[in-house]
């Protein structure tokens, strides 16, 4: 199947199903969904960046990282709860 030809409803019921079969998550349930959407937001737009250059250089140890990371999770997961 192209791309081109998924339907809506197909796109849905698939992402529906990785959902359930790789991730464990029940799409009908909004927190856990969102919890992995503000995963991959903050790796995306923060983690996955230089701040990453900067971990594997030195200039950020694993604590650190850690620490930011969890943080940033937190604060994000907050902003999409409300």
């Amino acid at each position: 199947m192209d791309a081109g030809d998924l339907t809506p409803e197909r796109e849905e019921q698939l992402t529906a199903d990785l959902l359930r079969e790789r991730a464990g998550i029940d799409p009908g349930k909004t927190g856990p969904v969102v919890d992995l959407a503000v995963i991959g937001l903050v790796n995306g737009a923060w983690r996955n960046t230089c701040v990453e250059n900067w971990h594997a250089e030195g200039r950020l140890h694993d604590g650190d990282m850690l620490r930011a990371n969890s943080h940033a999770t937190w604060r994000v997961r907050q902003l999409m709860r409300r």
